[in-house]
């Protein structure tokens, strides 16, 4: 179930930058399917909503 869980977070980050920026690069989409620590995934969901780009995010990323 915690798998799941973690599973479906990766995925609510993955879609929110999709939704916004469309196609979501690989290299980035592979580093956030590595995450493994939940709360950090929703950190990034809530800065996916509100970057400027899928630059910004990405440098978020790197800089957490």
């Amino acid at each position: 179930m915690r798998k799941g869980m973690l599973e479906d977070a990766r995925e609510m980050v993955l879609e929110a930058l999709e939704e916004r920026f469309g196609e979501v690069p690989s290299g980035l989409a592979d580093q956030v399917r590595s995450i493994s620590d939940r709360a950090f995934l929703k950190v990034l969901l809530r800065r996916a909503i509100r970057c400027e780009g899928l630059e910004a995010f990405e440098g978020e990323l790197k800089g957490m």
